[in-house]
């Protein structure tokens, strides 16, 4: 089969989601176009945490050893009191070995970057913004605003937690909506030289009604967010002031106070917590959703981009496996359901238990921590060492 006779995907959404099923679709045979209706390729946010099972599924994609290039590897990432007193040890050695892979610290424009070397530049369409498509007995065709319309086999929704196709798609659905979960959660990234932490400074600081994460980058750079209670009226106007956000984690213990003095206040982002409450419809007819505008998740367990990759994967085999499109996309959307629900509602849940718990509250949820199993890597590979089908 020539590449002019191969099924073509229209994917919409250039980010990590529509990247990765670019990546996987052409490991078996399709030809893709990936449309993003930005100027550039490009992710905007900071940087996130690559856990097992996306390095897995992005070895799967071809591209690992580029996110190895790119990232740092997390050897520990422990959970901590304000005053940063281990409550918890997560130590990845172990699960290192046992798993024949790592997991990363990666800007999230580095990861856009890895991905980008399984796309061919021609494969991509910038200032590509969709209005609308519509669907026939051979195809769909995708119509933009700049006028241009594409047509394909198939269109695969990777446009994000307000996605368009999704609201399209579903509109007898009007409850699939992002749900604003009561917080924001500032974020930065900076070059930070600590004479202590000496470039490896991970862990996860749970307070009462905040928390307060770093995760260490390449050449001694970090990532770090925290989280603050907001009403959902008051995002639109909230300024972001470096020294508030100082005040907020006053109680929080070295190098907490340090890395929000090193960072400037015009490289810190705000941004509102959202989630999409999780429903089992993900396609209808030649059109199927992924990542985000499936089934967004709040970042408390670190898993919106890893699943995105992970669906990536699946669908790729789903569809290599059946030769029918409503086959492929009910067998992608039944091993991908309950899975992404688990994980919206645990990530919902240890969300919760940090922003709305009271000093009394945390006091006592930090102290069962303590004493509980100490390898929380381990306690969590329920979720994080879930293999993705082969694409070989």
């Amino acid at each position: 089969m020539t590449q002019d006779d191969a099924k073509h995907a229209l994917i919409i959404g250039g980010g990590i989601g529509g990247l990765s099923a670019a990546c996987a679709l052409k490991k078996i045979g399709w030809r893709v176009t990936v449309f993003e209706r930005a100027p550039e390729i490009s992710e905007v946010g900071a940087a996130l945490h690559v856990w097992y099972n996306a390095t897995n599924a992005l070895s799967e994609l071809g591209v690992i050893d580029e996110v190895d290039r790119r990232g740092k590897a997390v050897e520990t990432y422990p959970i901590v009191d304000t005053k940063i007193r281990k409550l918890i040890e997560s130590d990845y050695a172990q699960l290192d070995q046992q798993l024949g892979n790592k997991c990363y610290g990666i800007r999230r424009h580095d990861l856009i970057s890895a991905l980008m070397t399984g796309v061919d530049p021609e494969e991509t369409r910038v200032n590509h913004e969709l209005i609308d498509f519509s669907e026939s007995d051979d195809g769909v065709v995708a119509k933009f605003s700049n006028g241009n319309e594409v047509k394909g086999d198939i269109m695969i929704a990777a446009d994000g937690i307000k996605s368009l196709v999704r609201q399209k798609l579903f509109p007898d659905q009007p409850e699939r909506k992002p749900l604003y979960c009561g917080y924001l959660a500032w974020r930065a990234l900076l070059h930070f030289d600590h004479p202590v932490y000496k470039g490896q400074v991970d862990f996860l600081s749970i307070g009462s009604q905040n928390q307060f994460g770093m995760c260490s980058l390449p050449d001694n750079n970090v990532y770090w967010f925290g989280t603050y209670n907001i009403p959902e009226d008051e995002i639109a106007s909230h300024q972001i002031d470096k020294g508030f956000i100082r005040q907020e984690f006053r109680d929080y213990g070295s190098p907490v106070p340090e890395v929000i003095d090193a960072t400037r206040q015009e490289n810190i982002l705000a941004n509102g917590i959202y989630e999409l409450e999780p429903a089992p419809n993900w396609y209808r007819g030649r059109v199927a959703l992924l990542g985000d505008a499936a089934h967004a998740t709040t970042p408390n367990l670190g898993q919106g981009g890893c699943m995105a990759i992970e669906d990536a994967v699946v669908l790729a085999r789903t569809l290599a496996d059946n030769a029918s499109l409503e086959q492929a996309f009910s067998h992608y959307e039944n091993q991908r359901f309950e899975r992404s629900a688990k994980i919206t509602l645990a990530s919902r849940t240890i969300g919760n238990s940090v922003q709305k718990s009271n000093r009394v509250v945390a006091g006592l949820r930090n102290l069962a921590m303590k004493w509980a199993p100490q390898n929380q890597a381990l306690n969590n590979a329920q979720y994080m060492t879930h293999r993705v089908p082969s694409l070989t």
